[in-house]
Formats: structure tokens, C-alpha cells, sequence
């Protein structure tokens, strides 16, 4: 059985019983010297259940211990709060093993129960030798400090699935969720090995260079984001400040040219990380207005100085055209002129669409029910979707004229778009409201009612499918 951890006390002695109520458990006694004198000792053993099958409650328990010899707190509780970690299984009967791939043999059914056989199928991370007090690996002490600093949970149960959730005092987590932090974590430390590997090489071979003429050389600092800042970290590199930062930059900017023509892979790689990056900002700048009472202004040059949230509510191609459009209707005494927030049109087709802005506090549904689970569409909104309605006639009417003054040829109104950007969704525990809002604008189809969190969302959709990536092949994990 495989071992991990600091050594155990070798006197610990491991056998296997049955509790007051039939429940199989594996039972440690650990042999205590205790002196009495200067040459004499008294040997002590005591009883401590290590590991329990429940099979009523589906569960097999374990109460992880110190077993490190000579520790103050030997034979003691591993940790503070976490007094047990339990992995769920069937009850008596047609027994599934959550640990082992489909078909494979049961080692845990209701009469072929073997702690041996249990243990070793344990997934990774766990310690599997009772000699060494069960639990965790090292490296996942600090998901137990965490869990103990932020909850009241004694237990930690390990259940099939991907969830995580607090549970009264039991933190349940999910093989599959279990899984990835371990992968990931077993990752984070091959790639730290690896970039100790390249310091140590580096500095091994300039120590040895003069003596055997060979050339000094700096550290390889690999392909992945990350080795490279262990590398740089691990060589004793301190972080780019940020004037050698805007440097950097300039010097990329005047050069990117030729870096296109001699890195093009690297060029896009880095392009894509810079959208990213923006792309991350304008979720946060958004996200965060949209909780304040801005007024129209604002939204208007927000949508304006980031043109690419504006983009987000059209199912096809748009570029901005104007803000603060002129459609038409001035009357003889010069009053009475229509005026558009946003004038877009489609790159392709040319064909224009008008844009209405409004604010995230817009009210847009009644927050009183007209009738039973009827919520009536508020003056705000529908104001403004007769307002764009009308500037959209306005454009349709003196659109000859809307071009020539401006001269703007490449404008066509074959089928002149009208949305409405305005408020925010009813609460998700208001479903009635919803589903008012949604037979409302579901029927209104010359008008395209967006909110503000539809805004948000499809930003962060954009930023999640933009970072989609398939995943590497897990390592094998090492002994800590």
C-alpha cells in the first residue's frame, strides 16, 4: 500500500472490528512510552476508531490522526476542526463505487467490504496508508485551512458529482470538483519544479563555465505564463515596474511590424491577451455602474468611448455611425427635430438601425399585477419605444435628405432597426414579472427591448468563449 507523508510511529498497531452496531471498523492503537524514571518506562496503548463503514447511512467515515512520533499532539486529531472525512456510497444492496471507472469490481459492497481494497481506491490527494493517520496530502492543508477559518464544518464529505456547498457543519464536495483542485494543484507544482529545474541548471552551469569553458547563460523561461514568472521568480527577478512597463510597451508598439513578420503566432497571442485584458476592464467598469444612479449622459458615452458593449445587443455586424443623430421632423420655426442616441449600420448590407438609450434604473415593469400574475409594461418603457418608433418614421420619411446633408452615401433603410436599451430584469424570484416583460417585448417586433444585465451577460459569455480552453492531460501526482 503506498505511503505518503512524515514518518509514522512504527509501534502503531491496526485492527479490524465490529462496532455495537455491526458496522465494520478499523481500529489504531498506538503503543505511548511514558518515563517514570531514569531508566524505567511504562508502556500504554489506546483505542481510536480510524476508520468506519456506515451502511446505513451510505457512508464510509474516517477520523484522520497525528501519527507523526514524537509530536506533541501525537495520536491527536490531524486537524484543528475537521474531525472527520467521509466518502459517500450506496447503502446494502446494488452498491456503486464512486471511485472506480464503470465495471470495475466493488471492493465495498455490503459483505465484500475491504478496508485495504477501499483505501487504495481513494482518489488522489488522499493519504491511503493508516500507518500515516489517513487524510489529506500536505499540499491540501490549506484547503482545510480555509474551510476551518470560514465555516463551522467538522466534517468533510466527499460525494459523487461536481458541487460544493456548506451543509450545516459538513463541507460536501464533489469527486469530479475534488478532482480538478487536485490536477490543478499537482500542475502548479510541476511547473514550479520545472522552473526551479531551469534556475538550477543555469546557475550550476555559469559556476562551472570558466572551469570548463563553456558560455554563461540565463534561465529558458518556457512557453506558459505562469513557469515563466517561477522561473523569473525563482532566479531572484524582481517584477517589471511600471514605467519598465509603458517602455516595454512603446517598444512593442514601434517594432510590431516586424515582430508580426518574425513571430506572427506570438503577435496574436499577444494581441488576444491584450482584448482580453480590455474585455475584462469594461466588464468590471460596467458591472460596477450599472449598481449607481447614472443618468442618461452617462450611458451615452459609455456606449460611445466602448463602442463594443453597444455591439453586444445585435445578432449581426453593426459600426456606429453617429451618436446624437439627426432623423428629421424640424418644423418651419426650427423646433421639433428628432434626435437619435445612436445611428448604427450593418458593415454588410448597410442598413441602418436607431438606438435608444436609457439607464439601468429605468423602471420597465409595473411592480403592482394588473391581474393575477399580469404585470403591466411601465410609461418609461413604452415611451421610449414609441419614441424610437417615431424617429425611425422621422428617418424613413426625410432619409434622402438625411444622407445628402450629411453625406453619407453609404446608408440604406431597407428595414430601419429600432432597440431600446433599458433597466434591469425583474428579480428571479419574481417569475410572474419576467414572464410579462418577456410577452411584452416577445410581440413588440419592430422594437428590440435589451436590458442592462443582458448587456453584462453577453460580455461575459464573449469573455468565457474567448478563454475556452481544452485542458492539459493531468500528471501523475508525486508523493508529498
Amino acid at each position: 500500500m503506498a505511503r505518503f507523508g512524515n514518518s509514522s510511529e512504527p509501534s502503531l498497531r491496526l485492527e479490524e472490528g465490529t462496532g455495537s452496531e455491526g458496522q465494520l471498523q478499523y481500529v489504531a492503537f498506538p503503543l505511548r512510552r511514558t518515563r517514570v524514571s531514569s531508566t524505567e518506562y511504562v508502556e500504554t496503548t489506546t483505542r481510536h476508531i480510524l476508520l468506519e463503514r456506515a451502511v446505513e447511512d451510505g457512508l464510509v467515515i474516517t477520523a484522520p490522526l497525528n501519527t507523526i512520533a514524537g509530536s506533541e499532539r501525537f495520536f491527536q486529531p490531524k486537524y484543528s476542526k475537521l474531525s472527520r472525512i467521509t466518502f459517500e456510497h450506496s447503502a446494502a444492496g446494488a452498491v456503486d463505487n464512486p471511485f472506480e471507472e464503470e465495471g470495475a469490481p466493488v471492493p465495498f459492497g455490503p459483505d465484500t467490504f475491504s478496508v485495504e481494497e477501499f483505501l487504495e481506491s481513494l482518489p488522489a490527494g488522499f493519504v491511503k496508508d493508516p500507518q500515516y493517520g489517513l487524510g489529506l496530502l500536505k499540499d491540501n492543508n490549506r484547503l482545510v485551512r480555509l474551510i476551518e477559518e470560514h465555516s463551522e464544518c467538522s466534517e468533510l464529505r466527499i460525494v459523487p458529482g461536481s458541487g460544493i456547498k456548506v451543509d450545516d457543519n459538513v463541507f460536501r464536495m464533489g469527486q469530479a470538483a475534488w478532482e480538478e483542485l487536485w490536477s490543478e494543484i499537482v500542475r502548479i507544482n510541476n511547473r514550479g519544479n520545472i522552473a526551479a529545474s531551469r534556475v538550477k541548471d543555469s546557475f550550476v552551469n555559469n559556476h562551472l563555465a570558466d572551469a570548463l569553458g563553456l558560455e554563461h547563460s540565463r534561465p529558458k523561461l518556457g512557453r506558459l505564463t505562469m513557469t515563466k514568472l517561477l522561473t523569473r521568480a525563482a532566479n531572484g527577478e524582481e517584477a517589471l515596474t511600471d514605467d519598465d512597463q509603458i517602455e516595454l510597451l512603446s517598444a512593442m508598439q514601434a517594432q510590431a511590424r516586424v515582430a508580426a513578420e518574425v513571430a506572427p503566432d506570438t503577435v496574436v497571442a499577444l494581441q488576444r491577451d491584450l482584448e482580453l485584458v480590455n474585455l475584462d476592464r469594461l466588464i468590471e467598469r460596467f458591472e460596477a455602474d450599472i449598481e449607481k444612479k447614472y443618468g442618461e449622459e452617462h450611458w451615452q458615452q459609455f456606449f460611445e468611448s466602448n463602442a463594443f458593449a453597444l455591439q453586444q445587443v445585435f445578432g449581426s455586424p453593426v459600426v456606429s455611425v453617429v451618436s446624437k443623430a439627426s432623423v428629421g421632423g424640424t418644423k418651419l420655426d426650427g423646433s421639433g427635430n428628432k434626435i437619435a442616441d445612436y445611428l448604427v449600420k450593418n458593415p454588410l448590407t448597410a442598413n441602418v438601425a436607431l438606438v435608444e438609450i436609457k439607464t439601468p434604473t429605468t423602471k420597465i415593469v409595473k411592480s403592482t399585477a394588473y391581474r393575477d400574475g399580469v404585470f403591466g409594461i411601465t410609461s418609461e418603457l413604452s415611451q421610449a419605444v414609441t419614441q424610437v418608433l417615431d424617429q425611425a418614421h422621422q428617418l424613413k420619411v426625410h432619409f434622402a435628405n438625411v444622407k445628402s446633408d450629411s453625406r453619407q452615401y453609404d446608408l440604406e433603410a431597407y428595414s430601419i432597426g429600432c432597440f431600446v436599451i433599458a433597466g434591469r430584469l425583474p428579480p428571479a424570484d419574481q417569475p410572474d414579472r419576467t414572464k410579462s416583460l418577456e410577452l411584452f417585448r416577445g410581440n413588440s417586433r419592430a422594437v428590440s427591448i435589451i436590458t442592462f444585465d443582458e448587456v453584462l451577460a453577453s460580455l461575459r459569455l464573449l469573455r468565457d468563449l474567448l478563454t475556452d480552453e481544452t485542458p492539459a492531460t493531468d500528471p501523475s501526482p508525486e508523493p508529498s
